[in-house]
C-alpha cells in the first residue's frame, strides 16, 4: 500500500518539475520503389472497408496509382492511369466523393497534359475518367472543397505555367464551370482552401513560385475574392497548408520555399494581421509542408519534406510554439511530399511520404512503448493517472481505463470553467490570487500552468481550499513566470468556488505596471472541454502624479498621461502662458492606477474650449485629484 502511495506522489512531483510524455519513434514501411519520379501521395479509404489506402501521382511515368490496404498494411497496386502522352507530367493526386454517391473517386492534376482530371468509382473500384479541364496549363495542384456552400463538391487547383489559381463549380450533376481567383499569380504552384477569417465561407490560400509569394484570397461569401499577401519575399514559394498552429481558435497559415530552403509559418492575431515566424531555413529545397498533432500531445506539429536535403522531418509543438526538429529520414533521395494519417488504425499519427528520384513511397509507423504508470492509456504521466491508482487502491474501480473500455468512477468528462480575476495591489505587498473553478463534480485529478509576469510579480506559496480537501498534490513556485500543481483524490467534491489560492509578493518599482496572469497546460480529469478565463494584476502607483505629455513638442495633438495613487475626482486644466484656461477636462471620478496609455491618458487635440486651433507657444496643463494638484508645461509646435 504504502508503495502505490508513493507511486502516486512521484507521478504529482513529475507533472509539477518536469514533463513526462512518450518518445514518438517511427518504424518505415516501403510501399512501393518503382513508381517513376513519384511527387504527390495521399490517403484515404478508397474501397470502403474500413482501413485506409494509398495513393500517388509519378511525374515521369504520368501516372496515378493506388495501393489496396488489406487490413493488415500489405498494399497491392492499383493503377488509374499510366499514360506520358495523356497524363504527361501527373504531379498531384487527391481523392474525395465528388459525386456524393457514397464511395471515394480519385483526382489528380498533370502538368505536362495541362489537365485536371476525375476518376468516378462505381462502387466496386472500377474507375471511369472524366476530364475537368485539358487546357489549365502546367496543372500543378488539385483538391476538392464545397466552395459555394451548396452541398456538392467542388475543384481547386494551381496552374504553374497559367500562373492561375482557379476553382470549378460542380452543378450538382458534376457538370463543372470553371471561374478564376487570380490570372496573374506567377509560377502558381501551391493551393489550399480553408475559411482563413471564420465568417463562415470559404477563403484560397496559394504558393506562387516564380512571384516568390504566399498569399490568402477572401471570399466575399459570393465567391468573389480579394487578394491579400503575407509575404513577397519567399523564395520559390511552392507549398501552403492552413491550421490553428498556437491553439487560439483561428486560423495560422504554414508555407515552403523551395529556393529559400525555408518553412514558415504566419501567426494570425484574430483579425487576419499575420506575424512571420521561420520555423527552419536550411532545409535544403523544401517542398512540401502539413501539421497536425503528430505526438497526441494536444498541440500541433509541423512537417516538412526537402528535395535536396533528401530529408523528411518533423517539428515537435511544446505548447508555446517552440519547435524540436526530428529528422525521420535522411536519404530519401528528393524527398517531395508528405501526408499525415492513421494509416494502421492504431489512433496515433504515421507519416506517408514521397521520393522522386527514389520512386518511392514510405509510410512510417508510430511506434509507442507503454509508459510505466500509465494507467489512463493516454500516452502520457500525469496527475490522472495518480487519480485512477488511488481511486484503486481504495476500491473504486476494479479495473484501469488502459486495460478496459470502461469509464472511471467520475464519469464521462464535464465541461469545466476555470477563471482568474483582474486585481491591484500595491508595490512591495503581497496579493492572494484565487483560482475559481465552475463545479468540482466529477473532478479526482487536476493539473494547472499559471503564468505571470516574473518582473513584477514573485510566487510564493500555493494554498489548496476546501474544495481539495483529502487530496493529494504537490506545487512548484520554483519557475520565474509560472506555477505548477497538481491533485488527485479517491473522492471528488461538488459545487463551484476557489479551487486554490496562490500567494504572490509584488516586486519593487513596478507601479503602473500589468501582468496578465494566463491559465495554460490545464488538464482537469482529462476532460478536453476546458474553459479558461484569463485574469491580470494592476500594480498601484504609490503617489499620485502628473506624467510628461506625449509627443512633446507636438502638433497638433497630445496625450496627457498621470497616476493616482487612491480613488479621486479627475480634472484636467490646459492654459495658456498668461495663466488663462484654454480648455478643461472634467474625467470624473477614476480608480487608482495609471493612466498612461492612449486609451488611458487624458487626450487635447489642440483646440480651446470653443473649438478653435490655438496658436504655437508654450502651455500648461493641470492635474487637479481631490485635493492633490500638480502642473507641468509643454510646447505647442506647428
Amino acid at each position: 500500500m504504502k508503495y502505490l502511495y508513493s507511486i502516486i506522489f512521484m507521478l504529482l512531483i513529475l507533472f509539477t518539475h518536469s514533463s513526462w510524455t512518450q518518445a514518438d519513434e517511427f518504424r518505415g514501411h516501403t510501399i512501393t520503389d518503382t513508381f517513376d519520379g513519384v511527387k504527390s501521395v495521399y490517403a484515404a479509404d478508397i474501397d470502403g472497408d474500413g482501413d485506409v489506402d494509398i495513393l500517388g501521382a509519378a511525374e515521369k511515368a504520368g501516372a496515378i496509382a493506388w495501393w489496396e490496404n488489406d487490413g493488415n498494411q500489405i498494399f497491392t497496386k492499383h493503377t488509374i492511369i499510366e499514360n506520358v502522352e495523356t497524363f504527361g507530367g501527373a504531379i498531384s493526386v487527391y481523392a474525395a466523393d465528388v459525386d456524393s454517391d457514397g464511395d471515394v473517386d480519385i483526382l489528380g492534376a498533370a502538368k505536362d497534359a495541362d489537365v485536371i482530371a476525375w476518376w468516378e468509382n462505381n462502387g466496386n473500384q472500377q474507375f471511369t475518367k472524366h476530364i475537368i479541364d485539358d487546357a489549365f496549363n502546367g496543372a500543378w495542384a488539385v483538391l476538392t472543397i464545397d466552395m459555394d456552400d451548396d452541398g456538392d463538391v467542388d475543384i481547386l487547383g494551381a496552374a504553374y505555367y497559367a500562373d492561375d489559381i482557379a476553382w470549378w463549380k460542380n452543378d450538382g450533376s458534376q457538370n463543372f464551370t470553371k471561374h478564376i481567383i487570380a490570372s496573374n499569380f506567377d509560377g502558381a504552384r501551391g493551393v489550399y482552401a480553408v475559411d482563413i477569417d471564420r465568417d463562415g465561407d470559404i477563403d484560397v490560400l496559394g504558393a506562387g513560385f516564380t512571384a516568390d509569394i504566399i498569399a490568402w484570397w477572401e471570399n466575399d461569401g459570393s465567391e468573389s475574392f480579394a487578394e491579400h499577401v503575407l509575404t513577397f519575399n519567399f523564395d520559390g514559394a511552392i507549398a501552403v497548408y492552413a491550421t490553428d498552429i498556437d491553439g487560439d481558435k483561428d486560423i495560422d497559415i504554414l508555407g515552403a520555399a523551395s529556393n529559400a530552403d525555408v518553412i514558415a509559418w504566419w501567426e494570425n492575431d484574430g483579425h487576419q494581421n499575420f506575424t512571420e515566424h521561420i520555423l527552419v531555413e536550411e532545409f535544403n529545397g523544401a517542398k512540401s509542408v502539413y501539421a497536425t498533432d503528430i505526438d497526441n500531445d494536444g498541440d500541433v506539429d509541423i512537417l516538412g519534406a526537402a528535395s535536396n536535403a533528401d530529408d523528411i522531418r518533423w517539428w515537435e509543438n511544446d505548447g508555446s510554439q517552440n519547435f524540436t526538429e526530428h529528422t525521420l529520414i535522411d536519404d530519401f533521395d528528393g524527398a517531395w511530399a508528405v501526408y499525415l494519417m492513421d494509416i494502421d488504425s492504431d489512433s496515433d499519427v504515421d507519416i506517408l511520404g514521397a521520393a522522386a528520384n527514389d520512386d518511392s513511397i514510405i509510410w512510417w509507423e508510430h511506434i509507442r512503448t507503454p509508459i510505466p504508470g500509465d494507467v489512463s492509456g493516454d500516452w502520457t504521466l500525469s496527475e490522472y493517472d495518480a487519480a485512477l491508482i488511488l481511486q484503486y487502491v481504495v476500491g473504486l474501480i476494479d479495473t484501469f481505463p488502459v486495460e478496459s473500455i470502461d469509464s472511471p468512477s467520475s464519469g464521462a468528462p464535464r465541461d469545466y470553467e476555470l477563471r482568474l480575476p483582474n486585481l491591484t495591489q500595491a508595490t512591495t505587498e503581497k496579493i492572494y490570487v484565487p483560482i475559481t473553478i465552475n463545479d468540482t463534480t466529477g473532478l479526482v485529478a487536476g493539473s494547472i500552468c499559471l503564468q505571470y509576469n516574473p518582473a513584477i510579480l514573485k510566487a510564493v506559496d500555493v494554498l489548496p481550499t476546501i474544495k481539495l480537501k483529502g487530496s493529494y498534490w504537490d506545487a512548484n513556485t520554483e519557475r520565474p513566470g509560472e506555477v505548477r500543481f497538481a491533485f488527485a483524490t479517491a473522492e471528488p467534491t461538488g459545487g463551484g468556488g476557489n479551487l486554490l489560492i496562490i500567494e504572490f509578493e509584488v516586486l519593487p518599482n513596478t507601479e503602473g505596471h500589468v501582468s496578465p496572469l494566463t491559465l495554460a497546460d490545464v488538464n482537469l480529469s482529462n476532460s478536453m472541454a476546458i474553459t479558461t478565463i484569463h485574469g491580470s494584476l494592476t500594480v498601484l502607483p504609490l503617489r499620485t502624479a502628473l506624467l510628461q505629455n506625449y509627443p512633446n513638442p507636438f502638433n497638433p495633438e497630445t496625450w496627457l498621461p498621470y497616476q493616482l495613487a487612491e480613488p479621486v475626482f479627475v480634472v484636467i486644466k490646459i492654459y495658456n502662458a498668461y495663466g488663462q484656461i484654454v480648455r478643461a477636462f472634467r474625467v470624473g471620478h477614476q480608480e487608482a492606477g495609471s493612466y498612461i496609455t492612449p486609451d488611458q491618458a487624458a487626450y487635447w487635440d489642440g483646440r480651446d474650449n470653443y473649438g478653435e486651433i490655438v496658436a504655437s507657444g508654450i502651455y500648461l496643463y493641470a492635474l487637479h485629484a481631490g485635493n492633490f494638484t500638480t502642473v507641468r508645461r509643454m510646447i505647442l509646435v506647428k
